[in-house]
């Protein structure tokens, strides 16, 4: 459904879906499930998976200390994870939410996009989500991305099943999506601004033959920002700033983000002309809708992706492809009504071959990102925790010392889960990281050269050759030292 005129047309309406086409939904919503658990036993949680375990392990009290200490996430996924890790703190408990929530994501578009009033545009919008490579990798992270991609979308499936149906529990789904939504993400209130901004202009103009449309459609910003307003509250003193470092813009730089939105997983140039195809069938189902619906799709995408990161460059922060994720569901949309486009044949077996010829392709382009995303690009930080302790059973036991903040939560997030657990310290400064040594006497120091730390910390280590060096663990250094003093092996 799209339009507001078509919404009073078909109320009452029950189209005759056969047994095929839901045997096609389940399958897609399964092949979404199934490609978010590839490769799991691949990598083990980064830094920032591992720093919400580590808030989570904290208890509420601590939990929201911390967040609104670093003031970069509201508290709904952290409490999602709160929640896990109380029956189980395995990768696969932890990580089961985001699939779910891409699962789920799936489905919020299926009904975004009419679901079986537009056959063809709702199950190639889902299709198309089910298998991006972007959203398949943040359907498989302890992180809040998917989570929120997940509200967003059920709210603007619920706006949309409102405006047709009119029903009390819609609104309610739609309040109550767009404020978890809210307090899951910062980046989500874009997504809730211009789907609530572009319904208060559909319904100003209809505003005297439909008065209830512009109540609700001013409504329902209001009660959520209102709602909203006590987590503002609490963590006004508590903003830190946002980390420096915005990119000078230029087209290969805005585009590398375009590529990793449509085909890819991070900014990979390499992949763009797989990105340059997806989005000329973008194109091509913007030009096959209706006139609202390509006013939404133009103006979600324009907000999601350079709106964001324009209000990033503001703000001096620096870019990620993580912060456009919202992009993704106007170009699924956008990929829906191209399967409409390719379904516009007479004759049924055509059609059908079309739409599948389309699906094939876009499966076919996506194929290498998601290969990829499978087989590698991810650290294991499961083999400098073993390291350690195959060292401990050998008689190299002792405490373990993190010179940075990285070392300091992967580590802990992998060694408090060994059979005997261990935990892991933080020092971070070199005099503090000397006490630790000359107090504790013997054990590891950690140090992971990709985060920034004083100097002086690697001015004390780069003497004495590290034990190991884990690759596959950030390129992280173990260093050994006894009788409070850093050891050669």
């Amino acid at each position: 459904m799209n339009s507001g005129a078509s919404d009073v047309r078909t109320r009452g309406y029950t189209p005759d879906i056969g047994f095929v086409k839901p045997l096609v939904l389940g399958g897609i919503l399964v092949l979404a499930g199934v490609v978010r658990v590839l490769g799991w036993s691949h990598w083990s949680l980064w830094l920032d998976e591992a720093m919400s375990l580590d808030y989570a392990r904290r208890g509420l009290k601590g939990l929201f200390s911390a967040l609104v200490f670093d003031g970069n996430h509201p508290p709904g996924h952290y409490l999602v994870v709160y929640a896990v890790r109380r029956f189980s703190e395995s990768d696969i408990a932890l990580r089961l939410p985001s699939v779910l929530f891409g699962v789920g994501t799936t489905m919020a578009l299926f009904f975004r996009c009419g679901a079986w009033r537009k056959t063809y545009v709702s199950l190639g919008a889902a299709f198309a989500f089910a298998v991006s490579p972007l959203a398949v990798h943040y359907g498989q992270e302890v992180r809040p991305y998917a989570m929120a991609l997940c509200f967003v979308a059920i709210a603007d499936a619920a706006r949309v099943t409102w405006r047709r149906s009119r029903s009390r529990l819609s609104l309610a789904v739609w309040v109550i999506a767009s404020l978890i939504a809210a307090y899951t993400l910062y980046i989500a209130i874009v997504g809730l601004a211009t789907m609530c901004a572009i319904e208060i202009a559909v319904a100003w103009r209809a505003r005297r033959e439909d008065p209830t449309h512009l109540r609700v459609a001013l409504g329902v910003p209001l009660v959520v920002a209102g709602l909203y307003l006590p987590w503002l509250w609490v963590i006004r003193h508590g903003v830190s700033q946002p980390p420096g470092g915005a990119p000078r813009p230029s087209f290969e730089v805005i585009w590398g983000e375009f590529v990793g939105l449509a085909a890819g997983r991070d900014e990979n140039l390499g992949r763009q002309w797989s990105a340059l195809a997806i989005w000329a069938l973008w194109i091509a189902g913007m030009i096959k809708a209706n006139a609202e619906e390509r006013s939404r799709l133009i103006l979600d995408l324009a907000a999601s992706t350079v709106g964001v990161l324009a209000a990033l460059s503001i703000a001096n922060h620096w870019w990620s492809l993580r912060y456009v994720l919202l992009g993704l569901l106007p170009l699924c949309r956008g990929l829906g009504e191209a399967f409409e486009y390719a379904a516009a044949q007479r004759v049924g077996i055509f059609r059908r071959a079309q739409v599948a010829t389309l699906a094939c392709t876009i499966m076919l382009v996506q194929g290498h990102a998601l290969a990829e995303n499978i087989e590698s690009g991810r650290v294991d930080w499961r083999r400098a925790a073993a390291y350690l302790e195959y060292s401990g059973n050998h008689g190299r036991d002792g405490a373990i010392v993190a010179a940075d903040g990285w070392a300091f939560f992967c580590l802990r997030a992998q060694t408090l889960r060994l059979e005997n657990p261990k935990d892991v310290t933080l020092a971070s400064s070199v005099g503090e990281l000397q006490a630790k040594i000359a107090s504790l006497r013997d054990g590891w120091i950690a140090r992971a050269p990709h985060y920034k730390v004083s100097k002086d910390i690697d001015d004390v280590l780069r003497p004495t050759p590290p034990w190991a060096i884990v690759h596959e663990a950030d390129d992280v250094h173990l260093y050994r030292f006894e009788s409070g003093r850093v050891v050669p092996p």
